[in-house]
């Protein structure tokens, strides 16, 4: 597990400064977009399913997430 967080690490320390200010710019673009289509919806349901979208956009295109690298550099 160790070697996988040091992986990790390597491949996200290895990028360009504008590739990874690019990917947090468009990463909060995409939560931004999910909060506020959250906002306008009515129901319970209708935050969740809207908010699906985004989210599924930022987790598969592998954008930067601050907090998350916060967590995950010490590990690695």
């Amino acid at each position: 597990m160790g070697d996988a967080a040091a992986a990790t690490m390597d491949s996200m320390l290895d990028k360009p400064a504008l590739a990874t200010l690019t990917s947090g710019v468009l990463a909060n673009m995409l939560v931004c977009l999910a909060v506020w289509m959250a906002m306008f919806a009515r129901t319970l349901t209708g935050k969740v399913a809207v908010m699906i979208g985004p989210v599924a956009i930022f987790v598969a295109a592998g954008f930067e997430h601050s907090i998350a690298n916060m967590s995950l550099l010490p590990i690695g």
